[in-house]
């Protein structure tokens, strides 16, 4: 399953029980989803944040026991800064910044996107409460990598 690069979903554990019967080729990780009766998330499921590659389901035996139901969250921006999405498909969600600070944060996503070991500690401690951020120590930012949407995305908030 290939959803594209920096894409956060999750899928219902309907014919699987864990995260090891998946295996992401690439980038990403794996979070637990606990489901409730009548609230927005109501079946237990396995949420994935995807930086780069592909997702495989890989089982011996396999015998289909329900569907593959994929979703994804809208983000609201209810929340203020207090949380960024981690797909491109969201960012129009996001709220105008109020402070220098949140400029900052803004400006900087595409690269805590990639994983980008920031040397400001306000950074650094913000990003590591995002649920998708994944800290790499070798990822060097540079602006001529990053796609045309995040070039222009750093302008806006410079």
């Amino acid at each position: 399953m290939d959803l594209g690069e920096f894409e956060t979903f999750s899928i219902n554990k309907s014919f699987f029980k864990t995260a090891n019967e998946w295996h992401i080729n690439g980038i990403g990780k794996t979070e637990d989803v606990k489901g409730s009766p009548n609230s927005f998330v109501e079946h237990d499921a396995l949420k994935f944040h995807l930086q780069k590659g592909n997702l495989v389901f890989k089982k011996k035996n396999f015998k289909i026991n329900g569907d593959l139901f994929v979703y994804a969250q809208n983000y609201l921006g209810i929340e203020g800064q207090a949380y960024l999405p981690f797909s491109y498909f969201q960012e129009d969600k996001i709220n105008e910044p109020q402070n220098d600070f949140e400029r900052k944060v803004l400006r900087n996503l595409p690269f805590a996107r990639r994983g980008y070991v920031f040397q400001s500690q306000d950074l650094n401690n913000y990003y590591k409460q995002m649920d998708w951020y994944i800290p790499n120590k070798d990822y060097k930012p540079n602006v001529d990598l990053l796609i045309e949407r995040e070039k222009k995305w750093i302008e806006k908030w410079k």
